[in-house]
């Protein structure tokens, strides 16, 4: 009955979260689009240097709008969109897409699987929580080093929450050098409103592990302190 009453604050709390941010994001849309008429009006020549501001402007708009919709669907006020894509190109692009943001004294690397098939799987809400879990390994990262992305097929795994049937999975692993996750603790990460970090607000990894198990899929942590850790995610083929 708590968690009921929980869940139920969660999903109007999200909602009201969404309404508010949809305003004014639209309204900053807008007013970009007017912004961009009048200097390419004004400044042709400076226009391709403002538009690159612009674009990245409105790429962390829509990253806001996307973590608000995955919020929605954190707390089951909508409905996940599955399509059936290729994983390796999903994880390609994100890739892509992340390097961009993370700082210059961390690399990030692919190691993708081959024989991959397409699976089904919500797009945004996956990409969220790769965004989620690269954000983690960049807090572990203050020094710099590496993060890695590896796809892999796994056969025959009896995970949770199967129901004691064997499955195939497709295995994702994020793996960062960093400080690593003291042992004290590791049971607790996935936790809502847990966190170490004096700027983290304690929902990313509980996030990460809600769209995961929404997927009928698992994950997983191995850390070492000193050494790095790693987080697997495991999606039945289904």
């Amino acid at each position: 009955e708590i968690e009921s009453r929980q869940m139920k604050t969660w999903n109007l709390m999200a909602q009201k979260v969404a309404h508010d941010i949809k305003s004014p994001l639209t309204a900053m849309m807008l007013t970009l689009e007017r912004l961009q008429k009048e200097y390419h009006h004004r400044s042709p020549e400076a226009a391709p240097l403002y538009d690159n501001h612009v674009v990245g402007i409105i790429d962390r708009m829509e990253a806001l709008r996307r973590m608000t919709r995955n919020f929605m669907k954190f707390v089951d006020a909508e409905e996940l969109r599955l399509v059936e894509k290729d994983f390796n190109a999903f994880v390609q692009r994100v890739s892509d897409e992340i390097s961009k943001t993370v700082p210059p004294d961390i690399q990030l690397e692919l190691k993708l699987g081959s024989a991959l098939r397409s699976v089904s799987f919500d797009e945004e809400q996956l990409q969220e929580v790769l965004e989620n879990l690269v954000a983690n390994a960049v807090n572990a990262l203050p020094d710099g080093g590496k993060i890695i992305f590896s796809t892999q097929l796994a056969h025959n795994l009896l995970l949770p929450p199967s129901h004691g049937e064997p499955l195939d999975y497709i295995v994702l692993e994020v793996l960062d050098t960093g400080i690593g996750i003291p042992a004290a603790i590791r049971n607790r990460i996935f936790e809502p409103k847990f966190t170490t970090s004096s700027q983290g607000n304690g929902l990313g990894l509980a996030i990460v592990k809600r769209i995961v198990e929404k997927h009928g899929g698992h994950i997983e942590v191995e850390s070492e302190e000193g050494a790095g850790t790693a987080f697997s995610v495991y999606l039945p083929m289904g």
